[in-house]
């Protein structure tokens, strides 16, 4: 009896050293497993900030695109303006040089309609010595 007391009694102290080894690795797992859902956390808030960080980047490279091509819109219609603005200067000064031709020339008919607005306009005559007068 006295043996099978002693053979309890170490049954029993190991059965106790096992529980607290159990008690210990259970604690390690816990911990553990903790420390690895922190991590999967951790690693889907960084993945959706990555996300959001492309989704960013996306839309830079369509605001870029979007003002290349505005920009070559726009120098398009400024040649183009350009272009137009030299034909009409063009234009105008041709039609100037076609009014001008008889003047320098000194054909009768413009000196005659000149001659007609002198005594009307002296100071078409000699505007300096109207200015000076006044």
């Amino acid at each position: 009896m006295e043996e099978s007391r002693q053979e309890s009694e170490q049954l029993k102290e190991e059965y106790d050293r096992i529980a607290e080894n159990i008690a210990a690795l259970d604690q390690t797992i816990t911990e553990k497993q903790a420390l690895g859902n922190e991590a999967r956390m951790n690693a889907r808030n960084l993945e959706g900030r990555i996300s959001v960080l492309n989704e960013q980047i996306r839309a830079e490279e369509m605001n870029a695109e979007h003002i290349r091509s505005r920009i070559a819109a726009i120098e398009s219609e400024l040649q183009e303006k350009k272009k137009g603005t030299e034909a009409a200067i063009r234009k105008k000064s041709s039609s100037l040089r076609s009014r001008w031709r008889p003047w320098r020339s000194g054909s009768v008919r413009e000196k005659t309609s000149w001659s007609r607005l002198l005594p009307v306009y002296p100071a078409l005559k000699d505007p300096l010595r109207t200015e000076k007068r006044r």
